[in-house]
């Protein structure tokens, strides 16, 4: 599928049907043929494919707000073609779990997967999400069904492998609330290393602890 940017896309209808309109009532229909086609196939791969490819390209970008005002010029999503409905509200939960709405985006992602995806890796990557998101919630056992669920699909990219492997050592280790805020909230090496240096407190206990034998 040819790829056109949205404003882009919706400049070209416009014109295209300007100038079908001056060549239908200057020089009649057989010249005004050709714009009239190119604006039927702009317009039918609007409404059946959306703004899901420009979103998704967005996305890899980290731009999460662009990538949201632009998935909103779907206007009719209830006119995709199936499997782009199912894109489209994948996007839409990821989005959502992006601004922490954890919530909002599991229950659009089951949206997702009722509206079907057709490829076993589209599957596994929502399933992926969902069990993220049951992770953070503290529901161990729903996620690990969807870890579950990923391992009967069959999947064999590495990054997936990677990513199953890590959410079954975290959910293994259970941690709490306080833990998982920790892990969400940590920025850089530097703040990681401090937060989870467990004799940091015995280091600074220590030197307390000295200094007042000392002065005994």
């Amino acid at each position: 599928m040819l790829k056109i940017d949205i404003k882009l896309r919706f400049a070209l209808m416009a014109v295209t049907f300007v100038l079908f309109l001056v060549l239908q009532f200057t020089l009649g229909f057989g010249w005004a043929f050709i714009p009239l086609l190119v604006f039927i196939v702009l317009t039918v791969g609007y409404f059946l494919f959306g703004t899901i490819s420009s979103t998704s390209e967005i996305l890899n970008t980290g731009d999460y707000e662009a990538a949201e005002k632009n998935l909103k010029l779907t206007f009719r999503p209830g006119w995709l073609l199936k499997f782009y409905r199912g894109y489209y509200y994948q996007l839409l939960g990821f989005i959502a779990i992006q601004k922490k709405d954890l919530t909002t985006g599991e229950n659009y992602l089951l949206q997702a997967r009722d509206m079907g995806l057709p490829t076993n890796t589209d599957k596994a990557t929502v399933a992926l999400q969902l069990a993220s998101v049951n992770f953070n919630k503290r529901n161990f056992p729903k996620a690990n069904a969807y870890i579950r669920e990923i391992k009967s699909l069959g999947i064999k990219e590495p990054v997936i492998l990677e990513q199953v492997k890590q959410m079954e050592q975290a959910i293994k280790a259970k941690p709490s609330m306080a833990q998982i805020a920790a892990m969400q909230g940590m920025k850089g090496r530097g703040a990681a290393t401090k937060q989870m240096d467990p004799n940091a407190k015995k280091k600074s206990n220590n030197r307390k602890a000295s200094s007042k034998r000392k002065r005994k």
